[in-house]
Protein backbone atom coordinates (compact mmCIF):
# COMPACT_ATOMS: atom_id res chain seq x y z
CA UNK A 1 0.00 0.00 0.00
CA UNK A 2 2.88 2.43 0.97
CA UNK A 3 4.42 1.76 -2.25
CA UNK A 4 1.80 2.27 -4.74
CA UNK A 5 1.07 5.85 -2.64
CA UNK A 6 4.90 6.48 -2.99
CA UNK A 7 4.70 5.63 -6.43
CA UNK A 8 1.50 8.18 -7.31
CA UNK A 9 3.29 10.81 -5.52
CA UNK A 10 6.43 10.32 -8.14
CA UNK A 11 3.75 9.92 -11.13
CA UNK A 12 1.61 13.09 -9.81
CA UNK A 13 4.43 15.29 -8.31
CA UNK A 14 7.79 14.54 -9.74
CA UNK A 15 7.29 13.11 -13.48
CA UNK A 16 5.32 15.74 -14.47
CA UNK A 17 8.07 18.57 -13.46
CA UNK A 18 10.23 16.52 -15.21
CA UNK A 19 9.24 16.66 -18.55
CA UNK A 20 8.03 20.14 -18.42
CA UNK A 21 4.32 20.00 -17.45
CA UNK A 22 1.55 19.19 -14.69
CA UNK A 23 -0.34 16.62 -16.02
CA UNK A 24 -3.77 18.60 -15.09
CA UNK A 25 -3.22 21.09 -17.44
CA UNK A 26 -2.07 19.06 -20.52
CA UNK A 27 -5.67 19.82 -22.35
CA UNK A 28 -4.39 20.12 -26.27
CA UNK A 29 -6.63 23.02 -26.58
CA UNK A 30 -4.44 24.62 -29.22
CA UNK A 31 -4.32 22.38 -32.95
CA UNK A 32 -1.68 23.31 -35.30
CA UNK A 33 -0.83 21.64 -38.41
CA UNK A 34 2.50 21.66 -40.45
CA UNK A 35 2.32 21.54 -45.03
CA UNK A 36 5.69 20.95 -46.23
CA UNK A 37 7.82 18.16 -48.23
CA UNK A 38 11.11 16.01 -47.12
CA UNK A 39 13.14 19.21 -45.87
CA UNK A 40 10.66 19.03 -42.62
CA UNK A 41 9.29 15.49 -42.55
CA UNK A 42 11.22 13.12 -41.15
CA UNK A 43 13.30 10.86 -42.88
CA UNK A 44 15.70 7.98 -42.18
CA UNK A 45 17.71 8.72 -38.70
CA UNK A 46 16.40 12.45 -39.19
CA UNK A 47 13.49 14.08 -36.93
CA UNK A 48 10.39 15.46 -38.48
CA UNK A 49 10.72 19.31 -37.61
CA UNK A 50 7.17 18.47 -35.15
CA UNK A 51 9.45 16.22 -33.07
CA UNK A 52 11.52 19.08 -31.94
CA UNK A 53 8.48 21.74 -32.05
CA UNK A 54 7.04 19.45 -29.44
CA UNK A 55 10.39 19.54 -27.22
CA UNK A 56 9.10 22.82 -26.25
CA UNK A 57 6.85 22.49 -22.44
CA UNK A 58 4.08 24.81 -23.82
CA UNK A 59 3.18 23.08 -27.17
CA UNK A 60 3.90 19.58 -25.59
CA UNK A 61 1.54 20.02 -22.81
CA UNK A 62 -0.89 22.18 -24.75
CA UNK A 63 -0.88 21.74 -28.72
CA UNK A 64 -1.64 18.73 -30.96
CA UNK A 65 0.08 18.89 -33.60
CA UNK A 66 -0.77 17.61 -37.25
CA UNK A 67 2.02 16.70 -39.35
CA UNK A 68 0.80 16.56 -43.27
CA UNK A 69 3.94 16.53 -44.49
CA UNK A 70 4.71 14.29 -47.02
CA UNK A 71 8.91 13.53 -48.65
CA UNK A 72 8.36 14.13 -52.61
CA UNK A 73 5.13 16.13 -52.27
CA UNK A 74 4.48 19.44 -54.32
CA UNK A 75 2.67 22.07 -53.23
CA UNK A 76 -0.88 20.83 -55.11
CA UNK A 77 -0.17 17.22 -53.66
CA UNK A 78 -0.08 19.06 -49.96
CA UNK A 79 -3.32 21.29 -50.74
CA UNK A 80 -5.02 17.70 -51.20
CA UNK A 81 -3.79 16.58 -47.70
CA UNK A 82 -5.20 19.58 -45.93
CA UNK A 83 -8.34 19.48 -48.64
CA UNK A 84 -8.63 15.73 -46.76
CA UNK A 85 -8.27 16.96 -43.10
CA UNK A 86 -11.46 16.62 -41.09
CA UNK A 87 -11.08 18.77 -38.20
CA UNK A 88 -9.72 22.00 -40.27
CA UNK A 89 -12.44 23.79 -38.31
CA UNK A 90 -9.58 22.97 -35.27
CA UNK A 91 -6.97 24.10 -36.31
CA UNK A 92 -5.65 27.49 -34.99
CA UNK A 93 -2.20 27.88 -37.08
CA UNK A 94 -0.88 26.56 -39.81
CA UNK A 95 2.95 25.83 -41.14
CA UNK A 96 3.31 26.22 -44.86
CA UNK A 97 7.47 25.62 -46.11
CA UNK A 98 6.61 23.55 -49.80
CA UNK A 99 7.73 24.69 -53.08
CA UNK A 100 10.80 23.05 -53.75
CA UNK A 101 9.50 19.60 -55.72
CA UNK A 102 7.71 22.28 -58.15
CA UNK A 103 10.95 23.76 -59.14
CA UNK A 104 12.18 21.00 -61.57
CA UNK A 105 12.26 22.02 -65.23
CA UNK A 106 10.28 23.19 -66.89
CA UNK A 107 8.32 24.67 -64.29
CA UNK A 108 7.97 28.81 -64.28
CA UNK A 109 7.78 30.81 -61.95
CA UNK A 110 4.42 32.40 -62.49
CA UNK A 111 2.71 28.26 -62.29
CA UNK A 112 4.49 27.61 -59.20
CA UNK A 113 3.31 31.01 -57.77
CA UNK A 114 0.11 30.50 -58.70
CA UNK A 115 -0.17 27.48 -56.95
CA UNK A 116 1.75 28.47 -53.92
CA UNK A 117 -1.02 31.06 -53.27
CA UNK A 118 -4.21 28.36 -54.50
CA UNK A 119 -2.79 26.73 -51.24
CA UNK A 120 -3.07 29.88 -48.90
CA UNK A 121 -6.42 30.76 -50.67
CA UNK A 122 -7.76 27.30 -50.17
CA UNK A 123 -6.55 27.31 -46.24
CA UNK A 124 -7.97 30.79 -45.48
CA UNK A 125 -11.36 29.64 -47.08
CA UNK A 126 -11.71 26.04 -45.68
CA UNK A 127 -10.43 26.79 -42.51
CA UNK A 128 -11.72 28.60 -39.67
CA UNK A 129 -12.31 32.27 -38.96
CA UNK A 130 -9.39 32.48 -36.44
CA UNK A 131 -6.38 30.58 -38.59
CA UNK A 132 -3.24 32.03 -38.35
CA UNK A 133 -1.21 31.38 -41.44
CA UNK A 134 2.32 30.89 -40.81
CA UNK A 135 4.15 31.14 -44.36
CA UNK A 136 7.89 29.75 -44.13
CA UNK A 137 10.81 29.95 -46.95
CA UNK A 138 12.15 27.13 -48.57
CA UNK A 139 15.76 25.79 -47.40
CA UNK A 140 18.61 26.67 -49.20
CA UNK A 141 19.90 24.29 -51.96
CA UNK A 142 21.57 26.11 -54.79
CA UNK A 143 24.20 23.15 -55.24
CA UNK A 144 21.77 20.18 -55.58
CA UNK A 145 20.05 21.72 -58.43
CA UNK A 146 23.22 22.82 -60.47
CA UNK A 147 24.41 18.92 -59.91
CA UNK A 148 21.01 17.94 -61.12
CA UNK A 149 20.25 19.82 -64.01
CA UNK A 150 23.61 21.17 -64.67
CA UNK A 151 24.55 24.90 -65.41
CA UNK A 152 21.87 26.42 -67.22
CA UNK A 153 18.85 24.34 -65.97
CA UNK A 154 20.08 23.95 -62.97
CA UNK A 155 20.47 28.35 -62.25
CA UNK A 156 16.74 28.24 -63.57
CA UNK A 157 15.81 26.38 -60.92
CA UNK A 158 17.54 28.61 -58.19
CA UNK A 159 16.19 31.90 -60.13
CA UNK A 160 13.04 30.51 -59.21
CA UNK A 161 13.76 29.51 -55.97
CA UNK A 162 14.87 32.86 -55.41
CA UNK A 163 11.88 34.24 -56.38
CA UNK A 164 9.28 31.92 -54.82
CA UNK A 165 10.89 32.39 -51.23
CA UNK A 166 11.08 36.63 -52.31
CA UNK A 167 7.33 36.19 -52.81
CA UNK A 168 6.41 33.86 -49.50
CA UNK A 169 8.34 37.35 -47.31
CA UNK A 170 6.16 39.69 -49.46
CA UNK A 171 8.71 40.99 -51.55
CA UNK A 172 8.85 41.43 -55.46
CA UNK A 173 6.34 41.97 -58.60
CA UNK A 174 3.98 39.10 -57.20
CA UNK A 175 3.96 38.69 -54.01
CA UNK A 176 2.29 36.11 -51.66
CA UNK A 177 -0.59 37.61 -49.75
CA UNK A 178 -2.86 36.20 -47.63
CA UNK A 179 -0.84 34.59 -44.72
CA UNK A 180 -0.73 36.47 -41.34
CA UNK A 181 3.21 36.04 -40.73
CA UNK A 182 6.04 35.55 -42.69
CA UNK A 183 9.38 33.58 -41.48
CA UNK A 184 12.95 33.62 -43.21
CA UNK A 185 15.33 33.58 -40.86
CA UNK A 186 15.66 29.31 -40.51
CA UNK A 187 16.65 29.80 -44.76
CA UNK A 188 19.23 32.41 -44.07
CA UNK A 189 20.89 30.60 -41.10
CA UNK A 190 20.89 27.30 -42.53
CA UNK A 191 22.71 28.38 -45.95
CA UNK A 192 26.11 29.22 -46.43
CA UNK A 193 27.63 32.19 -48.36
CA UNK A 194 26.45 31.07 -51.79
CA UNK A 195 23.15 29.83 -50.81
CA UNK A 196 23.97 26.42 -50.28
CA UNK A 197 22.93 24.04 -47.60
CA UNK A 198 25.80 25.02 -44.79
CA UNK A 199 28.07 21.79 -44.69
CA UNK A 200 26.70 21.56 -41.26
CA UNK A 201 23.46 21.45 -41.60
CA UNK A 202 24.02 18.84 -44.61
CA UNK A 203 22.28 15.68 -44.31
CA UNK A 204 24.66 14.71 -47.02
CA UNK A 205 22.61 15.14 -50.55
CA UNK A 206 22.87 18.97 -50.14
CA UNK A 207 19.09 19.87 -50.08
CA UNK A 208 18.49 17.92 -46.68
CA UNK A 209 19.64 19.01 -43.75
CA UNK A 210 20.73 17.03 -40.65
CA UNK A 211 18.82 16.85 -37.16
CA UNK A 212 20.66 20.15 -36.11
CA UNK A 213 19.20 21.92 -38.73
CA UNK A 214 15.87 21.01 -38.50
CA UNK A 215 16.16 22.58 -34.60
CA UNK A 216 17.17 25.80 -36.32
CA UNK A 217 13.11 25.39 -38.47
CA UNK A 218 11.73 24.65 -35.30
CA UNK A 219 13.40 27.35 -33.48
CA UNK A 220 11.91 29.62 -35.86
CA UNK A 221 8.22 28.12 -35.67
CA UNK A 222 8.47 28.86 -31.91
CA UNK A 223 9.60 31.93 -32.39
CA UNK A 224 6.52 32.77 -34.98
CA UNK A 225 4.06 31.38 -32.62
CA UNK A 226 4.82 33.66 -29.93
CA UNK A 227 5.30 36.41 -32.20
CA UNK A 228 1.27 35.53 -33.10
CA UNK A 229 0.67 34.88 -29.03
CA UNK A 230 -0.26 31.62 -29.80
CA UNK A 231 1.19 29.58 -26.41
Amino acid sequence: MKNNILLRIIFLVLLPGYFGCETNTCDKHTCGALIGNSTIAPRKNISGVAAFLRRDSVIRCHHKLIDLSVPGHNIAQQKNEWLNLRNKNDVKYVFVQVGLNDLHPPATFKSIAGSYQALIDTIRATAGSDIKIIAATMTPCKSFWLELYGPNKGMDCYVNWKKLNDAIMGRGGNPIMNVDYRIEDHTLLLRDTNDNLDVSYNSGDNIHENNEGRIIIANEYIKALKALNIR
